[in-house]
């Protein structure tokens, strides 16, 4: 169900702190392998010069994935009361300003970024407010040619923590959500339907097809109640 942790991570890993010194996680749990694998490739990349920066890679650099994300928040906030006040009869002319094209690329980038482990969906709340135009640059080309061919009805599935399900991160692959289900303090797996139309976006660049919907568009939900999991020691003893 886990992808394997990386030999030369897993020598840095006690218990679930992951002191590697490259990668560096108090929340090395095996829903999370997968992608502290790719952090170490993508820092291998970097240090070999193998990798093409991109602008979330250049956005304050020297901080950690938490502070950037605090200046990311701030500066949008603070550049969107700033034009709030100049364009603030004039919507279309103010999500021109403030949603550039490197801004909108960034919510992409970010999400999907090695270095964002374990981002709160909440972060991509802002692309309910976007419209379809300014949501294809969120997006790469190819997720957007993927978004394209959807089937018109999608199952999707979320693994979560509450009984009612809130998040707006679905996946077609059920095993992929079924990961997310086994988190500490997560321990629920729901399924339903979607149109397509209702999909916000789609990223594929963690190898995960992740639909961003709207739950409230999602039909048809059952809900597994599934024993909550404690620690990573209470995995074996339930069927997820």
């Amino acid at each position: 169900m886990f992808e394997e942790l990386n030999v030369e991570l897993k020598s840095h890993l006690h218990e679930h702190d992951l002191q590697h010194p490259l990668v560096k996680c108090p929340y090395a749990y095996p829903a999370f392998y997968s992608r502290l694998n790719s952090l170490l490739q993508f820092y291998r990349k970097v240090e070999a010069g193998n990798h093409r920066l991109n602008d979330w890679d250049l956005f304050y650099p020297d901080l950690d994935a938490g502070d950037r994300l605090t200046k990311f928040y701030t500066e949008t906030s603070q550049e969107a009361n700033a034009m709030d006040e100049l364009y603030s009869n004039n919507y279309e002319l103010f999500c021109e300003k403030l949603y550039t094209k490197k801004r909108l690329a960034m919510f992409g980038q970010c999400w999907t970024s090695p270095t964002c482990l374990a981002i709160c969906s909440d972060f991509l709340y802002e692309l309910d407010s976007l419209r379809p135009r300014e949501l294809a640059f969120v997006m790469t080309q190819d997720e957007m040619n993927q978004m394209k061919n959807l089937p018109n009805s999608i199952k999707v599935y979320r693994g979560h923590h509450e009984k009612l399900c809130r998040g707006k991160c679905w996946y077609p692959d059920r095993e992929i959500a079924r990961v997310w289900a086994t988190l500490p303090g997560y321990g629920y797996l729901s399924e339903g339907f979607v149109e397509k139309k209702h999909v916000r976006a789609l990223f594929n660049r963690r190898n995960e097809f992740e639909l961003y919907v709207n739950p409230a568009h999602v039909t048809d939900i059952k809900t597994s109640e599934q024993c909550i999991v404690k620690t990573f020691d209470d995995i074996g003893r339930f069927q997820l």
